[in-house]
């Protein structure tokens, strides 16, 4: 969930409130046929290359490689095992309500989708 802010000015008093921006959690299925593509560009500039057999490449424009493999998970929840680091990471995807669709990360890192 994300917050917006909305300030309201009532008589020189302004009062500013957090308003809960609401984002749809893509399902597995959903990050299934987004991961069919074979490949997704984000905004950032990395791009992810689906492999066979739930093997995946992720450049990033620094031009470091991340590869290994990946699960995903029925309620949409993504585990990718870089394999050179030993490192598992995981995140899901979700849609606002403009449409974008980000991967979003346990720390509140979103990056969109191009």
């Amino acid at each position: 969930m994300h917050l917006l802010l909305k300030t309201v000015s009532l008589v020189g008093l302004v009062i500013t409130t957090a308003l809960a921006a609401f984002a749809e959690q893509l399902t597995g299925q959903e990050v299934a046929s987004l991961f069919a593509r074979g490949q997704i560009s984000f905004q950032a500039g990395s791009i992810w290359t689906t492999e066979a057999g739930n093997r995946y490449t992720l450049t990033h424009p620094n031009s470091s490689v991340e590869a290994g493999s990946f699960k995903i998970f029925p309620n949409g929840t993504i585990e990718r095992h870089d394999e050179a680091k030993g490192r598992k990471t995981r995140y899901h995807f979700d849609r606002a309500a403009d449409g974008t669709i980000s991967a979003v990360y346990g720390n509140g890192s979103r990056y969109a989708i191009k």
